[in-house]
């Protein structure tokens, strides 16, 4: 595909127009790869469309009139007043006009403007809305933008991401493949799946309907208000945030739960599944009971994935990191915390946070017996343990360790002295006379120094890339990710009261924390990834970045250590 080709597609493109086919989107995606100026004018047309999408609505009575012509209706307004009448709907971009180097971009797309007013619209609303027999015949001159439901699909090879329309059947033969809806939710397809992908709409929400028709998928859905639901046969799951493995056969279809509560339900009745929980339908009964079961084991056919397939080489270097759940690590992608609910939340946490610290479920538990109920995270906050991070000298080892002097502080909150504590929670019970746990640990400050020090050695000794060191960093930068995004939630949500003043200062060292966490998880998995290739040429970028969002990372906790001094 040529230049001039490429050009004349590239409205249909960003369109995610239907008349395109596969062929051409692969095509129209590897010359963007490969010519850095119709990369550059697709990145400008896509940033003016989208300004245009988010502001222009086609009311209800230009759908009702769509309908009832059933016909295609000619342009007019010409291109001047189109721009002009563009300018005057979307804030800013009269502004943007007069910028020399977009200049050329907006002669260009002056067109553009002429399409997205009202009259040309109706086109385009048309050929979206109307019925799928009557072919329509579509002229570059004429093409315009209705706005669409905003799913976006997008199928992700070694280099791109090539957008996807909905309701295009992905098939699957001996390759697994990657989705990525809406840049949050992500979806590994086994071989031999075949599924789609629609819009969802409930009330005001607009959501997500996976239809899987045969296979399995591995999915990581974020909450964001928006209703997610994958069907089949025999049923569909329900999804508000999770990650979860569903299967299906000419038969039954299996649901196992990794993290968080699916609604898994048929005509016959529905059932609540939690993490580390399956269940079933047969034909067209009601689902069975949840029971546990082994996630990891059920879902190790993502372990053929080229990622994983990596981890799993190095796996007999550290047997004590479990790679499926890494990969789900990876999986992740970017968080919103804004959009996170605090109760939804912390119940999909929950089993991660059980593992990390679990002398404070004892303690929830104990305090339990004694009428005290209280939720898991106000005793990591009120203990101090949410804070703790330690690096080992010997990898791998546990970033949390067990403190009878934090678990107390949380217990004499509620009244209960050591006594207490030593006859009631297991864990206080079994460190008495062990030996010091901190003992050839780095702990605090020195822990995030020490960690930073060992990729700062990789600048100078790119050969000393230890793998297992690899999969504790991945560890480590997920579990600062949930921690503090957790303390975060209960500042946010009024579960850790604070000055107004401190509030502020706190949630937003927090706020950035989270994030540069979060994307750090994904450039270690990168870096162990491709570091198992003959060339790592990206390996020392990389390692640059990492330390980069190391040092910011620590800075950061230095910052809340002054905080948590003051107080």
């Amino acid at each position: 595909m040529n230049c001039k080709k490429v050009q004349l597609l590239m409205c249909l493109y960003i369109a995610d127009d239907p008349a395109l086919t596969v062929k051409e989107r692969l095509a129209f995606a590897n010359h963007l790869q490969n010519c850095q100026e119709c990369a550059r004018e697709y990145e400008e047309s896509k940033f003016v469309i989208d300004l245009a999408r988010e502001h222009w609505q086609v009311s209800k009575d230009t759908l009702a009139l769509i309908e009832k012509a059933n016909k295609y209706v000619k342009p007019r307004m010409a291109v001047k007043e189109g721009w002009k009448d563009l300018k005057r709907r979307i804030p800013g971009l009269a502004q943007l006009e007069n910028r020399r180097k977009r200049f050329r971009l907006f002669h260009r797309v002056g067109a553009v403007a002429a399409c997205l007013s009202i009259g040309v619209s109706i086109f385009l609303a048309f050929s979206y809305y109307s019925k799928p027999e009557i072919a329509q015949e579509l002229i570059p001159e004429q093409v315009a933008f209705a706005p669409k439901p905003s799913v976006k699909v997008e199928l992700v090879s070694d280099n791109s991401k090539l957008l996807v329309p909905l309701g295009h059947k992905i098939v699957t033969a001996k390759e697994m493949k990657i989705l990525i809806i809406n840049d949050k939710h992500r979806m590994v397809i086994n071989v031999n799946t075949t599924l789609t992908v629609d819009p969802l709409v409930d009330g005001s929400r607009l959501g997500c309907l996976v239809k899987l028709a045969s296979g399995e998928i591995l999915a990581h859905v974020e909450h964001d208000g928006n209703p997610f639901v994958v069907s089949t046969a025999h049923g569909k799951a329900v999804i508000t945030g999770t990650i979860f493995d569903i299967k299906t056969t000419d038969f039954s279809t299996t649901l196992v739960v990794a993290e968080g509560t699916v609604q898994f339900e048929s005509e016959k009745g529905f059932v609540k599944i939690t993490a580390g929980q399956i269940s079933m339908i047969v034909a067209q009964s009601a689902p069975t009971k949840p029971i546990s079961c082994d996630t990891a084991e059920l879902t190790a056919w993502i372990t053929d994935h080229e990622l994983t397939t990596t981890l799993a080489r190095i796996e007999s270097f550290s047997d004590d990191y479990d790679t499926t759940a890494l990969w789900l690590s990876a999986m992740s992608g970017p968080i919103n915390l804004e959009n996170i609910n605090y109760e939804e939340w912390i119940e999909e946490k929950r089993n991660w946070f059980r593992g990390e610290f679990p002398w404070i479920f004892q303690l929830q538990s104990a305090l339990a017996q004694e009428s005290v109920k209280v939720e898991y995270p106000e005793l990591l906050v009120k203990s101090g343990d949410i804070w703790q991070f330690i690096y080992p000298q010997n990898t791998p080892g546990r970033i949390p360790i067990f403190n009878t002097d934090l678990l107390l502080k949380a217990a004499s909150k509620y009244g209960f002295n050591k006594q207490w504590l030593l006859e009631n929670v297991l864990a206080a019970k079994f460190v008495i006379g062990a030996p010091e746990a901190t003992k050839d640990r780095f702990t605090g400050l020195k822990a995030f120094e020490k960690w930073a020090s060992y990729f700062e050695q990789l600048r100078q000794l790119p050969d000393a890339l230890d793998s297992d060191t690899l999969l504790y960093s991945i560890h480590a930068s997920r579990y600062l990710a949930n921690t503090r995004t957790l303390v975060w939630l209960s500042i946010n949500n009024g579960k850790a009261p604070l000055r107004s003043v401190d509030k502020a200062a706190l949630s937003a060292l927090l706020l950035t924390e989270s994030y540069t966490a979060n994307n750090l998880t994904g450039k270690i998995i990168k870096l162990l990834w491709t570091s198992q290739s003959e060339s790592c040429g990206e390996c020392q970028g990389l390692v640059d970045e990492i330390i980069e969002d190391i040092d910011k990372i620590t800075s950061i906790e230095k910052r809340i250590l002054e905080y948590e001094n003051r107080k």
